[in-house]
């Protein structure tokens, strides 16, 4: 086995180098686990039916993407290739970035609608973006917002989102 680690633990670290920069993962957490993943299936390979090349790649392939799926770890965007992002990741990184630059009543106001819009605010249909401000308002008013700090952060939503 060990023989065998040594002559493929490249295409180990060259699957766990590109996963990492495909999806802003922990390279080192990824070699690790590429290296239990390569433990794992060497009492496997049946050399009949393949290269155990061919065999490892595929079974790193498969054990890694489950890995980082299983244990849902966190994407480090300074780490992600430009050349990788896809458009819904560069969406949700510009998104993020946004969210993060909003004042505190402007990401309560998002919080609402995101987590418990019907519960909170009663919204039972499609209702108008007029009916849902008014609903905000009302809600905010009952939890103590002044109207002033109120108009303030509904102008700030529409400067970020139109």
């Amino acid at each position: 086995m060990e023989e065998m680690y040594e002559k493929h633990v490249g295409i180990i670290r060259n699957r766990c180098l590109e996963l990492s920069k495909m999806t802003g993962r922990d390279y080192k957490d990824l070699f690790s686990e590429g290296n239990i993943i390569f433990m794992r299936v060497y009492p496997k390979w049946d050399k009949n039916k393949s290269k155990f090349c061919t065999f490892l790649y595929r079974s790193l392939t498969l054990g890694l993407w489950k890995y980082i799926y299983k244990n849902d770890l966190p994407i480090d965007s300074s780490h992600i290739e430009n050349n990788y992002l896809t458009d819904a990741t560069r969406q949700e990184l510009k998104l993020k970035e946004t969210i993060e630059e909003m004042s505190s009543e402007a990401k309560t106001i998002i919080n609402i609608l995101l987590t418990t819009p019907t519960e909170i605010l009663d919204i039972t249909g499609i209702e108008s973006a007029r009916c849902i401000r008014g609903k905000i308002r009302d809600h905010l008013r009952l939890q103590g917002w002044n109207w002033n700090t109120i108009w303030n952060t509904f102008k700030e939503l529409k400067l970020i989102f139109n």
